[in-house]
């Protein structure tokens, strides 16, 4: 089996190459400092799983695996975020009429 930890120290600077190629394909540069931070974060703990869910027996390499983990997780988060931004909206589209009652504009 192999060591989780290892792998996740070996390949830790997978999550910066990872996080910086995502960016330059989906973010304007300007954007880039808003997204870094939390995208970093979301890979360093997406490599972990990835160590701990990696089989070798599979034939493929770790670095592969663990890439596509991580823009798997980012892309999770970005999804969430979209649902919970939608929700707010949705929120504010509310009004309360002269009997108190809330109603959808």
């Amino acid at each position: 089996m192999v060591d989780s930890i290892q792998l996740t120290e070996y390949h830790i600077d997978l999550v910066q190459l990872v996080v910086s190629s995502y960016l330059k394909k989906t973010t304007p540069p300007s954007q880039y400092c808003l997204y870094r931070d939390e995208f970093e974060s979301i890979g360093y703990l997406a490599i972990v799983k990835a160590a701990r869910n990696f089989d070798p027996e599979r034939g493929v390499l770790f670095k592969t695996y663990a890439s596509n983990y991580i823009r798997k997780e980012i892309l999770d988060y970005l999804r969430k975020l979209n649902r919970i931004r939608e929700w707010e909206v949705s929120e504010n589209d509310l009004w309360t009429d002269e009997d108190n009652k809330e109603r959808a504009l």
